[in-house]
């Protein structure tokens, strides 16, 4: 299995009962059980299928999709699967693409020179979001019911159907980064304490770096470590840029900066309401995102030991909701709204912020370069901006351009600027 919790499934496309090409991602809605049986004529596939089907009306009053894969073209042939409840989707993964996708068919440890391949049969545990959870194996089939019902309980509560509330136009992503990267991401700002952050203002035809406790009181330190960067380039390849795509229409290529930011009770860390792209070294964002990597508390209850209370997001144009997103789950929203980052009343919050663009806003961000005043910047507690260095598989930097990284669009500026203002370019 090539899939870790809070993967985005394959979104294959393969025969079924009702398409000759059903999407995958057309399950989404419901949390979701992916059977794969290899084949119904095979015992292993057979006691799967009955120990699922022998739950199949519970879980499906339950509000949890079913959806079989088998690979033998005899079940087809044989409409092996014909009796099955209608609202279980059938796979015909006849050329085995999906069990591929999936990582579920590997090479025999003793196939050698033959080519033979496994087939690992087993339930893919997914939520509403069509985000991997779980692989449970079918075999010891002695504890598989325990093992898938313990599987199932870790999926998160069903929501009840509600009337919508106004709120600001933004995509909240759950489980973008895993806890593990979470309190590695902060160990690595612990180990250097981060630099005072600062904002963004256009001043004298230049865009020049300001420090201003009455405005932002911040720190903020650069990722530097490439495994951590890695990780981080990883996780937002796969898990936010398609959820991106899918919700804005918008391919992103580029991301600015890695940065940890930390907002302390000790001073009331905050950051004034503000824009992220309205000074001319900051033309070129397109979507802002802001991750916890510590989890928050109301401000009368108790917090954890290495929590927050206060802190939470806030967009004032669109009404009084905030957004406190658990540790590792992702908050994307356009550069152009008005946002704030309320005061922090207990503990310290961390939080990872990054900015998203595509080519066409790198453009833009090339031709503005010579806007920004490195020095101002520099002391507002940013950083130059620098380029990656080219690998054997990505083209060479251009001269004051941003080099592209061998992770498909995972085009990246590795110091940008950190600062802004109120109702300015912010570098959150």
């Amino acid at each position: 299995m090539t899939l870790t919790r809070g993967d985005l499934l394959p979104n294959v496309r393969c025969a079924s009962r009702t398409s000759p090409r059903f999407p995958l991602d057309a399950l989404g809605g419901d949390h979701l059980l992916m059977v794969f049986l290899g084949s119904t004529r095979a015992a292993p596939g057979r006691r799967l299928l009955d120990a699922v089907l022998g739950r199949a009306p519970d879980l499906l009053d339950k509000g949890l999709g079913l959806c079989l894969v088998t690979v033998d073209p005899r079940d087809r042939a044989a409409d092996a699967l014909g009796s099955v409840d209608p609202r279980v989707t059938v796979l015909w993964d006849e050329d085995r693409a999906v069990f591929r996708r999936f990582g579920l068919e590997t090479d025999a440890p003793d196939s050698g020179a033959t080519g033979h391949r496994v087939l690992h049969i087993g339930v893919v545990v997914a939520t509403h979001g069509l985000r991997f959870r779980a692989f449970v194996t079918a075999d010891p089939a002695t504890d598989f019911p325990d093992r898938l019902s313990r599987a199932i309980a870790t999926l998160p509560p069903r929501e009840v159907t509600r009337p919508a509330v106004r709120q600001a136009p933004v995509l909240q992503i759950p489980e973008v980064f895993d806890r593990g990267l979470c309190r590695r991401l902060i160990a690595g700002y612990e180990s250097t304490g981060g630099t005072e952050s600062g904002f963004m203002r256009d001043q004298d035809g230049k865009t020049r770096g300001v420090l201003d406790p009455r405005t932002k009181r911040r720190r903020d330190c650069m990722v530097e470590d490439e495994g951590l960067r890695l990780e981080v380039r990883e996780a937002l390849i796969g898990r936010a840029v398609p959820e991106i795509a899918k919700a804005f229409a918008f391919e992103a290529s580029r991301i600015e900066r890695y940065l940890v930011a930390c907002y302390d009770a000790a001073d009331r860390g905050f950051f004034n309401a503000h824009r992220d792209n309205v000074s001319r070294a900051t033309a070129h964002r397109r979507f802002a995102m802001s991750i916890n990597l510590n989890s928050g508390g109301s401000e009368d209850g108790q917090i954890e030991s290495d929590g927050f209370a206060g802190g939470a997001l806030c967009f004032p144009e669109y009404g009084p909701a905030t957004f406190v997103p658990a540790p590792g789950d992702a908050v994307v929203f356009s550069c152009s709204l008005l946002h704030a980052a309320q005061p922090v009343t207990k503990g310290r919050r961390f939080v990872f912020l990054t900015f998203f663009y595509d080519e066409a806003a790198a453009r833009i961000r090339q031709a503005n370069r010579h806007f920004l005043d490195t020095e101002s910047t520099e002391r507002a507690g940013g950083m130059p901006n620098t380029i990656v260095a080219a690998t054997p598989d990505a083209p060479a930097a251009i001269p004051g351009a941003d080099a592209t990284l061998p992770l498909h669009w995972a085009s990246v500026a590795a110091g940008a600027p950190s600062a802004n203002g109120p109702a300015e370019a912010a570098a959150r």
